[in-house]
């Protein structure tokens, strides 16, 4: 979906040799009349170019046009120092997100405060089935780098195993990861007390 960006409203601007206008994505914007009056702005520039279209529908500024920026360049752009961990393994963005920030927006909506874009799978793409805005905190947790234990038929990272159990994260981590315990000595076993005793 391409949107057309032209004004559609004038009036008097407070700056000598300039006329405010009105574009249809809602954008307000003080322009030189005689640039103007010549045709040479016939909306707010929505639509531009970065390596493919891009519609800006007058939210460049924002956080949500920024995600979607961030998001395109690391799956798509080799010179990206995160590219290795996205694109280079293989995650893409759809195409129905990829040269469209507006269907972007349109499918994911605003970012809640203090919010964060996330895939659901981490080994699969961005597309709108598989992303969701979420906290920072639960973000972490969705990390390929987590440590994620199956314990009494559920699987969870090892910090939602300390949180449920009220167990501290750095013993039990020492105890898997330093130590080779089984999974479930080192969640059942109480605190202080060794392997085997």
């Amino acid at each position: 979906m391409r949107i057309l960006h032209r004004w559609s409203k004038e009036s008097p601007s407070s700056k000598p040799k300039r006329i405010t206008l009105t574009c249809s994505c809602g954008e307000v914007r003080d322009v030189l009349l005689n640039n103007y009056k010549a045709g040479k702005s016939s909306g707010c520039g929505g639509v531009r170019s970065w390596k493919s279209s891009r519609e800006l529908h007058g939210l460049r500024n924002t956080r949500e046009y920024g995600i979607w920026n961030d998001m395109r360049r690391r799956c798509h752009d080799p010179r990206r120092p995160a590219y290795s961990d996205y694109g280079g393994r293989g995650i893409q963005v759809c195409e129905r997100w990829r040269n469209s920030f507006a269907t972007f927006l349109e499918d994911m909506g605003r970012c809640p405060p203090n919010q964060e874009l996330d895939r659901k799978d981490n080994d699969s793409g961005y597309t709108p089935s598989n992303c969701r805005w979420v906290t920072k905190k639960r973000n972490c947790r969705n990390r390929r780098s987590n440590l994620r234990l199956m314990h009494k038929g559920k699987t969870q990272t090892l910090v939602e195993w300390c949180e449920e159990l009220d167990l501290p994260y750095n013993t039990i981590r020492r105890r898997i990861r330093v130590y080779d315990w089984p999974i479930a000595a080192a969640l059942d076993t109480p605190i202080g007390v060794s392997r085997g005793a």
